[in-house]
């Protein structure tokens, strides 16, 4: 993911290599009151995803318990021909 120039250092925030966002515990958050979902954390860069991220990161905010289940997260593979 392009993570570069987010600013992430001035929060204690870091990356790896690759320039996935680390986070702590699995649970989205980056420093205090800095949260990462999507493309840029660990995880297959689906809008569905993403979108599953930032619901149980709303939830968390809420003081609820986020989660989110990646083995119901549904995933594609196109080809050529079409099947």
């Amino acid at each position: 993911p392009y993570t570069e120039g987010l600013g992430l250092e001035a929060v204690g925030g870091t990356t790896d290599k690759r320039g996935v966002v680390q986070v702590t515990d699995g649970h989205f958050k980056v420093a205090d009151g800095v949260w990462a979902v999507g493309d840029c954390i660990h995880g297959p860069m689906l809008a569905h995803k993403a979108e599953d991220d930032g619901t149980a990161v709303a939830e968390l905010i809420a003081g609820k318990a986020g989660h989110v289940n990646y083995d119901l997260v549904p995933s594609v593979v196109y080809t050529k021909p079409e099947m």
